[in-house]
């Protein structure tokens, strides 16, 4: 029995515009930005339109979703974008600023110098000569450096293995090797590589001091230690970057629309003689019997009271005056990335009359609690799509689209599969389909091998691989089993 009901309409809430301010906080190679991104939807003469940009270059939403941005208008700070821009400062407008985690990058540089490696006779001078000044200091001093006759130079490894001087091709003579160099991080992207190398020579020449010949060199080994690697010199650059939050576009256009239904809110009471929660949480109320557009309010309940004694119940219902836009993009927060698709009802564009039922409750449940799609409770399925399972789960008897394992000792034929009887063991049912329909079944069960056991295995066999050998011995991995029936056995 309706004891008593208290409802307004209330037009106050529908908003001229929904204006969001993403403001994205970060650091790029040390230095800190703040971005702010608007995202603001209005109706400009007639028709809904929400821009996602900068000031004055806002991109309409849809263009944005297909990662083909076009202008508001057509252009930067046209009429439209203009007056999108004014109704998103309208004192009737609902604007919020949130912040959001941006991208974030540190830059490490490293500075080397390097020469060429040239293991030829310093006697011409030139890069050899370079070459060797620097790996041995003391050749400065010395007149017509040669190597002696016959001698050998040696370039080894810490494993007294040669090195190949064509591969590393410069020696360091200045600063030092990052590890993260090591890693691809150069220029092109090739990976570096540096050896600690061992050279040995045994040189000629006439030993001055001060410009005053003192002495002849005939045969003079020297060794030395030093870096070689397979990069040139030059400052090199190591950039990481730490992704930011995905912003959340489109939001706006979504509150908008979900704003733009009428609300109503007040109370409404039920007398009973013993309370049966005719309407709990996570209910909308539709009321019939007096003003039509009661009969389709779908105001959203929002609180409960009851009076056990009096056996009465009162509805308090009207808009969530607890949430905001923050409070969603939380929400959102919970499940980062995609998902944001799936919670605005995949309808990125906004684009009206996509979602079936009321957009106010779309996402509420019919009762309080609610159950899932119902399934045997010997079988636990994957399904492909838990909306088409949840829409078609009486179909679904015997396994659904995706996959099913079916523990029971009781079995139906899953799929129907002509020739094969039902399976007394755990089953796995592989299936396409949708629309309560199963298409393209697999089953595997052990009575399906025959009670034998099946695993990979390699089988020999003949193969032409049309590369002019002909037909060749080769091997292949089979789903397969030990024989277990042949022409001479049992």
């Amino acid at each position: 029995m309706n004891a008593g009901f208290k409802i307004k309409r209330r037009d106050d809430l529908i908003p001229v515009a929904i204006a969001l301010k993403f403001r994205v906080s970060g650091t790029w190679n040390g230095n800190q930005y703040v971005q702010v991104i608007q995202d603001i939807v209005s109706t400009i003469s007639g028709t809904v339109v929400e821009g996602v940009g900068l000031t004055g270059q806002l991109d309409t939403i849809q263009s944005f979703a297909t990662g083909s941005p076009a202008l508001v208008g057509g252009a930067a700070n046209s009429a439209t974008m203009q007056a999108l821009e004014a109704a998103g400062r309208d004192f009737a407008a609902v604007s919020q600023t949130i912040d959001m985690e941006g991208n974030n990058s540190k830059a490490t540089t490293c500075t080397i110098e390097t020469i060429p490696v040239n293991v030829a006779t310093p006697a011409g001078g030139g890069t050899a000569g370079t070459f060797w000044n620097n790996v041995f200091r003391e050749l400065t001093d010395i007149g017509s450096p040669d190597f002696f006759a016959g001698s050998t130079v040696s370039v080894l490894d810490d494993n007294n293995n040669a090195i190949d001087t064509s591969t590393f091709q410069y020696l360091l003579t200045r600063g030092q090797v990052a590890p993260w160099m090591l890693n691809g991080n150069t220029p092109g992207g090739a990976p570096a590589q540096s050896v600690r190398a061992h050279i040995t020579a045994t040189f000629t020449g006439i030993e001055y001091n001060n410009g005053v010949p003192t002495g002849v060199i005939q045969n003079q080994p020297k060794h030395a230690t030093v870096t070689l690697l397979t990069i040139p010199g030059g400052t090199y650059v190591n950039q990481q970057i730490t992704p930011g939050e995905i912003l959340p576009y489109g939001l706006a256009g979504y509150i908008y629309r979900i704003e733009s239904i009428p609300q109503y809110e007040g109370t409404f009471t039920i007398q009973e003689t013993e309370i049966t929660d005719q309407c709990p949480l996570g209910n909308n109320l539709n009321l019939t019997g007096s003003l039509a557009e009661w009969s389709t309010m779908r105001a959203c309940v929002q609180q409960i009271s009851y009076d056990l004694t009096a056996g009465r119940t009162t509805l308090t219902f009207g808009p969530a005056a607890h949430l905001g836009a923050k409070d969603f993009v939380e929400r959102l927060r919970i499940n980062r990335g995609p998902r944001w698709y799936n919670l605005n009802g995949n309808n990125v564009q906004n684009a009206p009359n996509q979602n079936a039922g009321s957009q106010l409750g779309q996402d509420v449940s019919q009762l309080n609690p609610t159950h899932g799609p119902k399934i045997n409770t010997s079988q636990t399925p994957y399904p492909i799509s838990l909306a088409d399972q949840a829409s078609h789960s009486g179909a679904y008897t015997d396994g659904v689209p995706g996959i099913t394992f079916d523990s029971s000792t009781s079995q139906p034929n899953y799929g129907g599969i002509s020739g094969l009887s039902a399976p007394a063991l755990p089953t796995i049912f592989l299936a396409g389909g949708s629309g309560g329909a199963i298409s393209a079944p697999v089953r595997i069960s052990v009575t399906d091998a025959f009670g034998k056991a099946i695993w990979l295995q390699e089988y020999p066999c003949y193969f032409n691989f049309n590369d002019g050998n002909g037909c060749v011995a080769a091997y292949v991995l089979l789903l397969g089993s030990y024989p277990y029936t042949t022409s001479v056995h049992a």
